[in-house]
């Protein structure tokens, strides 16, 4: 069915005799699995190659990652379970590891399995029908060589569902440290490390004790906002105009951000996804923070640093946030300010620009 479903969309792609340079469609689909396993079919409808990154935030991943817009009728959705990542399309273009991108030639289509009971809590809305949308921005190298974005087509991104009472899977409990080398350490309201070496401790140490700063020195700078409002550089650039209803959600995030220490977080570094630099489970009731490899080689402070790693990834804690991830890097998040600001105040990288104040440069 998804074979035919592909080579229907091909064909009407190419018989409307477009010519596009890049273009793609996607279709999704549920499996014979059942109705929470889904499919989706990435097909380019361009003229040309096209080289994607594997960005574990779209659907050419199957991933853990909170990705899918999922609604009932009545307008509720259930509750994420799944994971909020830090990866950087800029970095991972620079490094250019093959494993990271998948090519593309004209004509063929690529599918992608998904369990989305992994990623969202459906127990909480129970049975009936949803309506499941598949995020439709992929990344690309364009001809230029550098990083850039193309809308795929998404009139067949929607998958209608509908679930009885033997579809609900289980209510995935929160997650907790597990493992070998997770069994010898215990929570304490203290900094822990799990599966980090040595040298690897010293590099968090820093960095949490940096965060922590710069988390507080936020907080006073939006104190001093709230008692006397002013467009302000810093807020303009990362946060655009400033409204009451926005300035109270940033202060409040960032209070509660400041009130659970980055110095009493666990820090796991058993994390091997090369393109990735951190990851929460968002729903998690420990502060547990899993760090990957570009972490310890990014700088303290500047674009993608530790400090900016800390804050992205602790603002997607249910209970500090939640952020998503609307867009990634400094360019993107600047224009969400400009132009969205409804939403700036909602994008993770916002915050972390915001809070580390090192990049562009330190702004008043």
């Amino acid at each position: 069915m998804l074979a035919a479903l592909s080579a229907t969309l091909i064909a009407l792609s190419f018989a409307t005799g477009r010519a596009a340079q890049v273009g793609l469609d996607l279709a999704l689909t549920y499996s014979a699995e059942g109705p929470l396993h889904l499919v989706s079919s990435i097909i380019n409808t361009g003229d040309v190659e096209i080289k994607l990154l594997l960005d574990p935030h779209t659907v050419l991943v199957s991933s853990n990652v909170n990705k899918f817009s999922i609604s009932t009728p009545d307008g509720k959705s259930p509750g994420s379970i799944g994971v909020r990542m830090d990866y950087d399309p800029e970095a991972v273009l620079a490094e250019n590891r093959a494993d990271s991108f998948v090519t593309m030639r004209p004509a063929t289509f690529i599918d992608i399995k998904h369990d989305v009971s992994k990623i969202y809590n459906f127990t909480e809305t129970g049975t009936g029908k949803y309506t499941i949308v598949a995020p439709n921005v992929f990344s690309y190298v364009d001809a230029a060589g550098t990083v850039a974005t193309i809308e795929a087509n998404n009139k067949f991104a929607t998958a209608h569902i509908e679930l009885k009472p033997e579809d609900l899977p289980t209510a995935t409990p929160p997650r907790s440290p597990a493992g070998t080398c997770h069994a010898q350490t215990r929570l304490t309201k203290r900094l822990n490390y799990l599966c980090c070496s040595p040298e690897q401790q010293v590099i968090i140490q820093r960095a949490a004790l940096a965060a922590q700063a710069s988390v507080e020195s936020a907080h006073n700078y939006l104190l001093d906002l709230i008692a006397n409002p002013r467009a302000t550089p810093r807020w303009t650039t990362w946060f655009g105009a400033q409204t009451q209803d926005r300035l109270a959600r940033v202060a409040g995030l960032i209070a509660r951000m400041k009130n659970n220490n980055f110095g009493e977080y666990v820090f796991d570094c058993s994390c091997d996804q090369q393109d990735a630099h951190a990851y929460v489970w968002t729903n998690e009731p420990y502060l547990i923070m899993y760090l990957c490899p570009r972490f310890f080689d990014a700088p303290l402070h500047g674009r993608r640093s530790q400090v900016g790693t800390l804050v992205y990834e602790a603002s997607h804690f249910n209970f500090i946030g939640p952020t998503r991830t609307i867009v990634t890097g400094s360019a993107l998040a600047m224009d969400l300010a400009r132009h969205g600001p409804h939403n700036a105040v909602f994008n993770a990288d916002n915050y972390a620009y915001f809070v580390d104040n090192a990049y562009p440069e330190e702004l008043p």
